[in-house]
């Protein structure tokens, strides 16, 4: 695997600690607009990412490199979320305002990750799985997308 999926992998191994995260900084905010039993389900899809990107790079023999490129990838990108949030946390619209930040930028990272496995695929096999959890996560990601324009929009018309 070369390093630029490495580097990817690690970028989205990241993506997916931080979507678990977010939703325990932000549960008050959250339970505003989502179920308690949504929340938890959506936590363990999080980590259930996790566990298949990084169970990859084990399988690959790749864990070291895709650590260090989530490692600092998850204090850049936990930064800017805890700057963006402040003192927020317990407000929907400010943790739904993140989402979308955050579930934009997950879908162009898995994007590239699914492109790469694609292409790749035909000399390493085993990029095929990789291909799978890409597409696991675009679906994932693609979803919250939607619904946090949904909820956004609600949010927005009673403001008014």
């Amino acid at each position: 695997m070369n390093e630029f999926l490495q580097k990817k992998l690690g970028e989205v191994l990241a993506f997916a600690r931080l979507g678990s995260d977010t939703l325990d900084k932000g549960r008050e905010g959250f339970v505003q607009i989502m179920q308690p039993q949504e929340l938890d389900t959506l936590k363990e899809r999080f980590n259930n990412l996790e566990q298949k990107v990084a169970g990859f790079a084990a399988q690959e023999d790749v864990t070291q490199k895709v650590e260090e490129s989530a490692s600092k990838t998850q204090e850049k990108v936990s930064s800017m979320r805890d700057t963006y949030i402040g003192d927020s946390w317990n407000e929907s619209s400010e943790v739904l305002e993140w989402m979308g930040f955050y579930t934009g930028a997950s879908l162009v990272h898995w994007y590239l990750v699914q492109g790469a496995a694609q292409q790749g695929a035909s000399v390493t096999p085993s990029l095929n799985t990789l291909g799978d959890i890409a597409s696991e996560a675009i679906a994932l990601y693609g979803s919250l997308f939607s619904a946090d324009e949904k909820f956004l929009q609600g949010i927005g018309a009673k403001a008014m």
